[in-house]
């Protein structure tokens, strides 16, 4: 056998090592992926209970899911039993959100949740009023997801976030005197995040 012939060989079975290790990093992947997919219900939140869903939806709205189509799909419409909520011109400026209370019975139950508010933007204009305010979720039990079926409220939406909505909202404006109220709104956020 020549040197040429060894080399060859050499190089081959190199090439199959490699092909099996990358095959063996690719099947644990598959596995992992699996695993958090079905298995265990992680990705999609399968078997999430009432008071999950009910944090989820707070943590979604406080992040100001709710103010976009395109977040409110992804993030919103998976945790709710209605199809559709009107364009809010309202939104709740809140600073905190946290269970207070929770019924739970096995197809239904009702999450309280107490937001302590800032104020709210309605239009280009910024009302601040502290005050506390109880939301009683509903949910029911579809097979075996919950989902909250009301109220349909307006969103509630911590400062940073309703700043950075309406700091994008500005990017995308060309008139001189909506773009002086949203930075008046703006203003007014950074305000209260003080």
């Amino acid at each position: 056998m020549t040197l040429c012939h060894r080399i060859l060989q050499k190089e081959i079975a190199l090439v199959k090592i490699v092909d099996m290790r990358r095959n063996v990093a690719l099947l644990y992947v598959f596995a992992i992926s699996s695993f958090l997919l079905f298995g265990h219900g992680i990705v999609f939140g399968m078997d999430d209970g009432p008071e999950e869903i009910v944090l989820k939806y707070c943590q979604a709205d406080l992040t100001g899911a709710r103010l976009t189509g395109s977040t409110y799909r992804k993030l919103i419409r998976p945790l709710i039993g209605w199809k559709n909520e009107p364009g809010w011109d309202i939104t709740v400026i809140t600073h905190s959100a946290h269970v207070i209370n929770r019924e739970i019975m096995p197809d239904r139950a009702i999450i309280e949740v107490s937001y302590d508010n800032l104020g709210e933007v309605a239009g280009d204009d910024i009302k601040v009023s502290r005050s506390s305010e109880n939301i009683r979720f509903v949910l029911h039990k579809k097979g075996h997801n919950w989902q909250v079926t009301a109220p349909i409220f307006p969103p509630h939406v911590l400062p940073n976030h309703i700043k950075t909505h309406f700091e994008s909202l500005l990017n995308d404006e060309g008139d001189k005197e909506r773009r002086k109220a949203l930075n008046n709104v703006i203003t007014s956020l950074e305000n209260l995040q003080q």
